[in-house]
């Protein structure tokens, strides 16, 4: 099982919450198309009830055109479409090709039409119908009729001379261009829905930005150093909530400036008794005292040098929370290496502990001399410190891609499965653990990570047994 440090920003499956974003997108969508197919039917049916007034007025112009030629000579006439026209004048100028397509697409146009004109009344006596049959005594104006199975809208005139006539159409054939014409008049509707969706999705996502980015920057935060939330291009609404939050950062970060001090100047004040009663017993090491005198006397130390080893983990504790640890420079991390472990190298003698370096790569890293130190020196000291005497300890260097990598195996007994995490937590030491640690070690090391943008990892080795550290951070 591989355990990393809790990150500083992890990820969450957002899908099981509510989305104000989709919400608001939803409800315009819901409301846009409500809308839209209201208008749409009021659209279609306006603009049907024009073309079919409009049609109507084509008949009575057409009426009116036919009333002007005095052209209802015959006993029964029927146009299909072709309008009876005077005979031309005797100085009209011959027809050219164009002015003859020009007359077939006006003729085609009325033959798609098809309008008829049927005379009614001439010289008194009412003509046979051939295609309309029409009632007696039918008043002038529109009407519609049924005649032969078929609905017309006609319209009727008479004439000063007495002659009366219709012009016709079959209500079908204006249904279905009145209805061609209004679906024509919505093309732009039904094209601008989309569009204007997708408009408003877009100004939504838009609107949503400046919460977003201030989201990220809430999450990309360091542990320990709040700092208040950036107000600019947030939205007036949001404003009340982020100056909330700012407050309570505020107090929080006063919060944890009174609580890093008490702990710094806490272990400033016990480093000075402590150091005394360490020299006090070395003085008594060098009396003559009795077996039992003596023991005591290691025991003492013992603890007297647990006790140092925890103040000063709580000053450098202190010190990474101050946020500060030195200047950034280029420091390699082999070279580095040869320092701690000339430090730690007693300790391992101690215990007797196989201490060695299995890979060292040439791997540098942008960081603080002091913090490459602290990972280092914990990281070893843990292993030695939790390794049982005649173990062994192996320390890798390496470069994997644009990463430098800190690698520390040991032949201890590991961490349990349900410690994996806990470990990171201050003062906390797995069960099992007999030696006596000050439980801030990995604490630490988190800190610098994820002030370095790093990652700190722990494998059990369940076939070789002990446990393998790893720190990743960007090579230099």
């Amino acid at each position: 099982m591989t355990t990393s440090a809790p990150r500083l920003a992890p990820e969450q499956d957002l899908r099981k919450y509510r989305s104000l974003r989709d919400y608001l997108v939803w409800w315009f969508f819901s409301l846009i198309l409500i809308i839209g197919l209201l208008a749409a039917f009021g659209e279609y049916h306006a603009t049907r009830k024009e073309a079919l007034n409009m049609q109507d007025h084509n008949l009575e112009l057409i009426a009116q055109l036919v009333a002007d030629q005095q052209a209802l000579t015959f006993p029964s006439m029927i146009a299909h479409g072709q309008l009876p026209s005077p005979p031309p004048p005797m100085d009209e100028p011959p027809q050219t090709d164009l002015s003859l397509k020009r007359k077939k697409h006006k003729e085609s146009e009325l033959q798609e039409a098809k309008i008829i004109i049927q005379p009614l009344v001439a010289d008194g006596q009412p003509i046979q119908a051939h295609w309309i049959q029409v009632p007696k005594h039918l008043a002038d104006g529109l009407s519609t009729l049924q005649s032969q199975g078929e609905d017309w809208r006609v319209f009727v005139r008479t004439l000063p001379t007495g002659q009366q006539f219709l012009v016709g159409q079959r209500t079908a054939l204006r249904d279905e261009l009145a209805r061609y014409t209004s679906l024509r008049m919505m093309i732009p509707l039904v094209v601008l829905f989309p569009v204007l969706l997708l408009v408003i999705t877009l100004v939504i996502r838009q609107a949503f930005k400046p919460i977003t980015a201030l989201a990220l920057h809430t999450d990309q935060q360091k542990d320990g150093v709040p700092l208040p939330l950036n107000n600019q291009k947030i939205p007036r609404e949001i404003l009340p909530f982020v100056f909330s939050i700012n407050n309570l950062l505020r107090r929080l970060s006063h919060s944890l400036n009174h609580q890093r001090r008490f702990i710094a100047d806490a272990a400033h004040e016990l480093r000075t008794p402590i150091t005394a009663l360490t020299l006090q017993t070395e003085n008594l090491e060098h009396t003559a005292l009795t077996p039992e005198g003596i023991e005591r006397v290691r025991q003492l130390r013992q603890g007297l040098n647990r006790s140092q080893h925890l103040l000063e983990q709580l000053l450098s504790l202190a010190k990474q929370h101050s946020g500060y640890t030195g200047n950034i420079e280029y420091v390699s991390l082999t070279a580095c290496l040869h320092e701690v472990l000339g430090d730690l190298m007693p300790l391992a003698l101690q215990k007797n502990i196989d201490l060695g370096v299995v890979q060292q790569d040439d791997v540098a890293v942008h960081a603080a001399l002091q913090d490459v130190q602290t990972i280092l020196r914990n990281a070893i000291s843990n292993a030695i410190r939790y390794t049982p005497e005649g173990g062994q300890v192996d320390i890798r260097i390496y470069g994997e891609e644009a990463l430098a990598v800190i690698e520390v195996t040991d032949s201890g007994l590991g961490i349990p499965e349900s410690d994996l995490l806990r470990v990171f937590d201050p003062f906390y030491r797995a069960l099992g653990q007999n030696d006596a640690g000050s439980g801030l070690g990995l604490t630490i090391i988190q800190e610098i990570a994820q002030r370095y943008g790093g990652q700190v990892t722990l494998h059990n080795r369940p076939d070789q047994g002990g446990l393998r550290f790893e720190f990743r951070m960007v090579r230099a």
